[in-house]
This record gives C-alpha cells, structure tokens and sequence, in this order.
C-alpha cells in the first residue's frame, strides 16, 4: 500500500502585522499617558489642599454615604510603592473646616469628587465648582457664598447645606433630578 503522510495545516491563532502591533502600542501609550496625567494632576491638587488645611479621602476609604471606613488600597503593594496611590484611585471626599482658603481653582480638576466640605472658610466664588457634575453632597456652612448658579449643572448632587450663608436665591438649582433638599438654618 502505498500511503502518502496526512499534512496538518498549522493554524494561526494570532497573525499580526507589525502596523497592528504598533497601532495597539499607540493606543496603549495614550492610554497611560492620560492616566498618569490624571494621576499628576490629583496628586498637585492634593498638595494645595493639605496647604489650604483641608483633608481628603480616597474613593476605597469611604462607604456609600461618604464616611470614612477601613479598606484595603486597591493593587497590590509593590506596585502602590512605585506609582502612587493616585493612580490607582480618585479622591472622593475633601474636607477643608475653619481655615482661611477661599480660592477653589485648584479643587476644579476633580471631576470625580463625590463629597466637598467647605465649612466655616471664606469661600464665596463657586465657579470652580462647575464641573464637578459628581458631586453629591456639598457643604458651605458658615461660608460667604451667595451664588448658586455654578452649582447648576451637577445632576448627581443630593444634598447641600447653607446654614450660616447669605444665599437667598435656589432657583439655579431647579433642575438637578436627584436633589433632595438643602438645609439651611438661620442663626
């Protein structure tokens, strides 16, 4: 008998060409480099606030009413100690209590903060607050504040409290779908 050898075809799973391979290492260089400007930009804003005396907590840190809690740092060690929290998570709450920062320009990069705390400090121009479409609870007890109208495009904000401001008007907040209410209590 006179048998000829079956060829197996080898198949290929994965054929790329070297434009495809240098196009996903374009797209993956973006990427980073997006998010280690992202990162750089939460680290300097963080630096002004510890400046302004104000603290902050990460999103890991806190519960789904804003309050600190124990948790774990997202990743592992090794690579936390080599590029930093801040590229591993957002900031989800500022706290800046009883001290003399009235210039919120630096906070305005957080776009995905979730709580802000600006009681008992002069603050009175929330421009800079405008993007902060997450934002679910703000407070500016005891703060000069007196315009709400930057305040009128965050659609994720909940709750705000006004106790101790000069704001009379709430009608910039008219259309904000989840607003519960603020509080605002005259002395």
């Amino acid at each position: 008998m006179n048998e000829q050898p079956i060829k197996m075809k080898r198949r290929r799973f994965f054929k790329f060409t070297l434009r495809t391979a240098l196009l996903a290492l374009i797209a993956a260089s973006v990427l980073l480099g997006w998010k280690a400007n992202k990162a750089r930009r939460q680290q300097k804003t963080l630096a002004a606030v510890r400046k302004m005396g104000g603290m902050y907590f990460y999103e890991f840190t806190l519960d789904a009413t804003g309050n600190p809690v124990a948790a774990e740092p997202p990743g592992p060690a090794w690579l936390r100690n080599q590029i930093g929290l801040d590229f591993l998570s957002d900031v989800g709450r500022i706290d800046i209590y009883g001290t003399q920062a009235s210039d919120l320009t630096p906070l305005s990069g957080l776009t995905n903060l979730r709580w802000l705390m600006l009681e008992g400090t002069p603050v009175s121009d929330l421009a800079p607050l405008a993007g902060m479409t997450n934002l679910r609870a703000l407070s500016l007890d005891s703060t000069q504040a007196s315009d709400l109208t930057p305040l009128a495009r965050m659609t994720s904000l909940e709750v705000l409290r006004l106790c101790g401001t000069d704001v009379s008007d709430l009608t910039p907040l008219v259309k904000l779908l989840h607003f519960r209410g603020t509080q605002a209590i005259s002395d």
